[in-house]
């Protein structure tokens, strides 16, 4: 993990060594209205699955391609720009594209209002995210909301033809399974404060994603562990193959 103390005491994370400033842990109120949190994820998971891409890794423009893709769902895209304000505390008019000379895009943050406050128009920049720093973005993105990345593709080899077909049914599969998994963020928040006895969502409000998921993730664990137990105590389970929930959840560098 990046950022583990920040992650449990729910402290912004400083990325200013990767030019992407300082950026707010996500919490549980933003996603109880009319944006999901599905939809704040989706950009991270499918762009850091899009630079496993041959493409994408050969040429390095991670930012870049995720951008002409994205273009293509004005959803997604605008989805990111919202997931971004949150993060930045920032707003869409404080946000603003260029290009560099060869054509790479990059995308300047600025602090809040400040583009309107200076006579110029040129804003205070606290961000820049670009093709260098767009995959680490997504994986502290999905870390930070207690989300497993994308899987790396196996590399197939064989008849082109049966090697399409056989992603094409790949990604049939990961989709039907997506759907069938799915839990709605509503029953998470509602699960976990039976778990801790919260009474009102008013205590739950501002918890961060993190601590959200950590909590459920670790119930979890918890009620699979007691009933392993149970079953080896009756006889038809082996102790061995139980795995402690704490070994499990431990937190990693």
């Amino acid at each position: 993990m990046y950022f583990t103390k920040e992650y449990v005491t729910g402290i912004p994370l400083d990325l200013k060594k990767y030019t992407l400033g300082i950026i707010k842990q996500p919490i549980v109120d933003y996603f109880m209205y009319d944006y999901d949190f599905i939809d704040f994820i989706k950009p991270y998971y499918m762009g850091l699955s899009l630079s496993y891409d041959e493409v994408c890794e050969e040429s390095k423009l991670f930012f870049t391609i995720f951008l002409e893709m994205m273009n293509k769902s004005k959803k997604i895209l605008n989805d990111f720009y919202r997931g971004l304000t949150l993060l930045y505390d920032t707003s869409l008019e404080d946000m603003g594209f260029f290009q560099d000379e060869e054509k790479r895009y990059i995308l300047r943050i600025d602090e809040k209002g400040s583009r309107k406050e200076n006579k110029d128009g040129i804003g205070n920049p606290i961000a820049f995210i670009t093709d260098e720093n767009f995959v680490i973005l997504c994986k502290i993105i999905l870390e930070m909301s207690h989300f497993e990345e994308p899987q790396k593709p196996t590399e197939l080899k064989g008849d082109p033809e049966l090697v399409k077909r056989f992603k094409q049914k790949q990604r049939e599969y990961y989709q039907k399974r997506k759907v069938d998994n799915s839990i709605l963020f509503e029953n998470v928040v509602r699960e976990v404060m039976y778990f801790r006895n919260i009474n009102s969502y008013e205590e739950m409000r501002n918890k961060t994603i993190w601590w959200l998921r950590d909590c459920y993730s670790v119930e979890a664990l918890r009620s699979s562990e007691q009933k392993q137990w149970q079953m080896a105590s009756g006889g038809k389970y082996s102790p061995k193959k139980i795995k402690s929930w704490q070994k499990i959840t431990k937190l990693k560098k």
